[in-house]
């Protein structure tokens, strides 16, 4: 399995300011990424930062969802959401073979109290 990761926010939603989309308070944080080639049954844990000083500030929030070819009912989990990691599983919904994954996934701490 290999992971690829982006470890920065858009400047306008990190900094605070208007875009066409949203306008959040500033220090922001957004952090993104794709875990590729993953199967069904798959497990594991996404770390945001090694350093302890570029941890969230809380625990943020976090949406992850699959993307292939496959019309396979195989469910996302998100689970143990700290501020410098959570746990994810695909869950196989159907029997037969596995099938293969890309798992996209945001995580911030806007609206965090």
């Amino acid at each position: 399995m290999a992971i690829a990761e982006e470890d920065f926010g858009h400047s306008e939603l990190v900094g605070g300011g208007v875009t066409t989309l949203h306008s959040h308070p500033g220090n922001v944080d957004v952090r993104s990424g794709v875990i590729i080639n993953v199967t069904d049954g798959s497990f594991g844990i996404v770390q945001f930062a090694a350093d302890p000083a570029n941890r969230f500030a809380n625990s943020p929030h976090v949406v992850l969802t699959l993307h292939g070819t496959s019309l396979a009912v195989d469910i996302p989990i998100l689970s143990y959401v700290t501020t410098n990691s959570f746990e994810w599983n695909i869950h196989k919904g159907h029997g037969g073979t596995s099938h293969t994954w890309n798992i996209y996934w945001i995580a911030t701490d806007a609206g965090s109290l």
